[in-house]
């Protein structure tokens, strides 16, 4: 019959039915235990030579000297030297007893009490009680004629058997055992329960972090500050899309002038960052909901938005002089679209928190606080949908991009985005048709462009990147400025090849013309720049025949300016200052430009055709 307890080491071992593997396994120790076990009687003998009555003599005789006499005293009472012999002898073969697995001496009829187990060698094929009795009485056997492997192959076994932790080595196993293992049962101390379970914790947890929408996985290193500024939102320009965001009842409406939109309250909502689109636009708030509104044709919103085309009318709304219907018919926009609407956070790990939102010409992308960046919709090419990965061509959900960790800022142009991470390397991906990621790109390997990518901008670091509908920008830790992709209207700022109809900067080039200012924010539109340096002097270069510059052009010296075949103004090739501005922010539109002063007032100018 199988022994009925395994157990291992000096602690309390737990009962188990042991396998055919370990009575295998276990056969080395019998023989082991056979081979020492006249030694260790000897030695017990010797022991129990000493508990002789007075008077008596102990034989000389070594074939007599280990043997008991049941009824009669044998020997007489040890001198010191012999006493002093024998305890020597008694602890040499303790010394030479290894802790080997235990076995629970009890009974079929006992029950599954644990509590009462000894530590002895494990006897194969021994289960009832007088056999672990005679394994007990053999506890002192001497273990080292059994080899290495053997003891590891059935430590092993038993760890299996038990589930529990083994030696692993024979060092660990030569550990001796102490004076009290083989003789008294080892107890093992009971332990409360706890209160709450451990899935009933996770379940709470769980439930927490779905209430709070906030939950921060201390395992994640946060990298980046959270806009908590809560916003006013206006909005102006074409909104026949639903671009504006004022919903279904602003059928087909341009607004001349900025209007509130009464949906994005910042009471009620909170957006704390907005950005726009080629035909979209999106939003943070600051209980953590991205939102976005617009065309979804190629999955820009990253949201369902079907629609049966029912038309939505505003019976009460009277337009105003500042709207202007556009639509004859009057066919309704989409509700879906034209409302602001959050993307699901069923697409992100419980705990994401967003830090910036950028929308390019098709596509959305969203930073999160601890690096990392998720995106949806596609890229477009000259030839049409480009694909948003290798792999996809249209990202209808919100997906994370692979690649890319400790992200600092993200910044968009019409089909082109940059990353710069916290160590001042830049990242580019989309179409580099024009030169825009900074690389030189083959026909063939324009699928590979849709892979996030680094940029060498050789040992200089970068702090801040920005984009304009196919040029990019990078401001170094030195306030200089670097640029790369289209220049057919110099819109880069540099001036080799500017003007010319395939004009690009394939790599990323230091703008020498401007090594003289120490460049805090920059932006691009789609053929001019500007930027702020740090006194708050306004910049601009670029296109500059649809009044782009805001700088009249008759005061801008010849020299710096590049005129067309019928003398008109075409570009400014070299960065010139607008004068009366001191300005803190620039962003610019197609072909028109926005900036912020020092006192917070907000300047607009360039082609206004659609307000």
């Amino acid at each position: 019959m199988a022994p009925k307890g395994v157990g291992v080491g000096s602690g309390p071992a737990l009962a188990t039915r042991a396998s055919t593997r370990v009575r295998t396994a276990t056969k080395p120790f019998e023989q082991a235990v056979a081979a020492v076990k006249p030694r260790a009687k000897k030695a017990k003998g010797v022991a129990k030579g000493r508990k002789g009555k007075a008077g008596e003599t102990a034989p000389t005789d070594k074939k007599v000297r280990g043997k008991t006499v049941a009824g009669r005293v044998t020997k007489p009472p040890p001198t010191d030297a012999k006493a002093k012999k024998a305890r020597q002898a008694k602890k040499a073969v303790t010394k030479r007893t290894k802790i080997v697995p235990a076995v629970e001496a009890e009974s079929e009829g006992e029950g599954s009490d644990l509590t009462s187990l000894v530590a002895s060698p494990v006897p194969a094929r021994q289960g009832t009680k007088r056999k672990a009795a005679e394994a007990e009485s053999d506890s002192g056997s001497d273990l080292s004629d059994m080899g290495t492997p053997e003891l590891e192959q059935l430590t092993r076994a038993v760890k299996r058997v038990r589930g529990g932790p083994a030696p692993t080595s024979t060092k660990a196993a030569k550990k001796p055992a102490s004076k009290t293992a083989a003789t008294k049962p080892v107890r093992k101390t009971a332990v409360a329960k706890p209160t709450v379970t451990i899935a009933q914790a996770k379940a709470m947890a769980k439930e927490a972090a779905k209430s709070a929408r906030a939950v921060v996985d201390p395992r994640r290193a946060i990298i980046n500050d959270k806009p908590t500024t809560r916003l006013t939102v206006w909005v102006f320009g074409e909104g026949s899309a639903g671009e504006l965001g004022l919903g279904p009842q602003a059928d087909g409406i341009d607004v001349k002038r900025p209007r509130l939109n009464a949906l994005l309250s910042p009471a009620e909502v909170g957006v704390v960052q907005v950005a726009a689109g080629g035909m979209h636009a999106a939003a943070l708030t600051d209980d953590n909901q991205l939102l976005a509104w617009g065309v979804n044709d190629l999955g820009a919103l990253g949201r369902d938005t079907a629609w049966d085309g029912a038309k939505v009318v505003d019976a009460d709304r009277t337009y105003g002089e500042d709207d202007q219907e556009s639509s004859a018919d009057g066919s309704g926009l989409n509700p879906r679209e034209a409302t602001p609407t959050a993307v699901s956070p069923e697409h992100f790990p419980d705990g994401t928190q967003f830090t910036q939102v950028v929308a390019s010409d098709s596509a959305t992308f969203a930073l999160t606080d601890d690096g990392l960046v998720y995106g949806w919709g596609t890229f477009r090419g000259d030839d049409g949908v480009l694909g948003f990965s290798e792999t996809v061509r249209l990202q209808l959900r919100p997906a994370l991009i692979a690649g890319l960790k400790k992200i600092k800022s993200l910044a968009c142009g019409t089909n082109h985005v940059l990353a710069v991470n916290d160590k001042g390397k830049v990242f580019a991906w989309g179409s580099s048709q024009q030169g825009q990621l900074g690389r030189r790109v083959v026909g063939r390997s324009m699928a590979k462009c849709l892979v996030p990518r680094e940029i060498s901008f050789g040992r200089n670091k970068i702090a801040r990147v920005a984009c304009g509908a196919w040029h990019s920008f990078a401001i170094d830790t030195g306030k200089r400025l670097w640029a790369f992709g289209l220049n057919t209207y110099g819109q880069t700022g540099i001036a080799t090849g500017a003007g010319e109809a395939s004009a690009t900067i394939d790599q990323p080039t230091l703008v020498s013309g401007l090594r003289d200012f120490r460049l805090m924010d920059v932006d691009g539109g789609a053929h001019h720049s500007l930027a702020v340096d740090d006194e708050g002097r306004c910049l601009v270069w670029g296109r500059c025949d649809s009044a782009q510059s805001g700088i009249d052009l008759a005061t801008i010296p010849e020299d710096h300016l590049v005129f067309d075949t019928r003398g008109r103004q075409r570009f400014i090739k070299k960065a010139t200052e607008i004068p009366g501005l001191k300005v803190v922010h620039v962003a610019a539109g197609t072909d028109n430009s926005f900036a912020i002063t020092t006192d917070g007032v907000a300047y607009s100018w360039g082609f206004s055709g659609n307000y």
